[in-house]
């Protein structure tokens, strides 16, 4: 049976409550205002319960909760958007992603998604319908499995989702159109690696839109939670962050020479 249902018009992306938006993010939400004018664009955020119940999911979801208290916003982000477009369907955009042509042609997936140039599915850009099961299923891992795991960045997760739950592989050969996804080839959405300098020549007829690549908020205490939450239990694991981040502030003092 064929499938007549659409991904809606709608672009979410996630900013906390309050805060002061980086000149990048206004640049970005501008552009895609421009290019996609007929996509309703929704902020989330800790003051917006029409779109994420986030008193319920603090209360009632340990990994985002944690997360959450530590400042690592990019992982709070990473739940919500998995949340939000699985309980409404839509588009993702991480505030740092230009769009370079419409969307609209992509609403007929089921949900889409573009790969990197190392074959990992990259999760700054994708679209899904209305209670997709491979976004029940990442909400289920950060719920449930998380803690039990090494894997904590959300396109790893995606990939082993993708190939042990799905039996679907990402492919640098050509674009795959599952039943369930389509997975695009990274001059769609990702068309240069984040260790490499962008040249425009790397845009093609084909490309939508562009992730930049921010990785601003890998700090070494982070990394070092991220590393060790499955090995160490959280009260232990919190009291040596407490301490990394004391002897960092050490180190980085200025020391005055009379």
């Amino acid at each position: 049976m064929k499938n007549t249902e659409k991904i809606p018009q709608r672009i979410f992306y996630v900013w906390g409550y309050g805060e002061r938006k980086s000149q990048i993010a206004n640049i970005c939400i501008e552009n895609w205002r421009m290019m996609l004018p007929d996509f309703d664009i929704i902020e989330v955020n800790e003051k917006t319960p029409e779109w994420f119940d986030f008193d319920y999911e603090y209360n009632n979801n340990l990994w985002f909760k944690t997360v959450y208290d530590l400042k690592m916003w990019a992982y709070v982000s990473d739940y919500i958007r998995c949340k939000v477009l699985y309980d409404y369907g839509g588009i993702y955009f991480d505030t740092d992603v230009t769009v370079y042509k419409d969307f609209s042609s992509l609403l007929n997936h089921k949900m889409f998604i573009g790969n990197c140039l190392n074959n990992i599915p990259e999760m700054a850009t994708f679209g899904a319908q209305k209670e997709h099961p491979i976004l029940l299923e990442m909400i289920n891992f950060y719920k449930n499995d998380i803690w039990n795991s090494q894997d904590f960045i959300i396109t790893k997760i995606l990939t082993k989702i993708l190939k042990n739950k799905f039996n679907i592989e990402p492919s640098l050969l050509e674009n795959v159109k599952d039943n369930l996804i389509a997975i695009y080839l990274p001059e769609y959405f990702n068309p240069f690696h984040f260790d490499q300098d962008f040249n425009h020549s790397c845009i093609t007829h084909n490309t939508y839109s562009v992730h930049w690549m921010g990785a601003s908020w890998h700090s070494k205490k982070n990394l070092f939670f991220l590393s060790n939450k499955h090995r160490i239990p959280l009260e232990v694991l919190l009291k040596q962050m407490e301490f990394i981040e004391k002897v960092d502030k050490m180190a980085n003092k200025k020391i005055k020479i009379n």
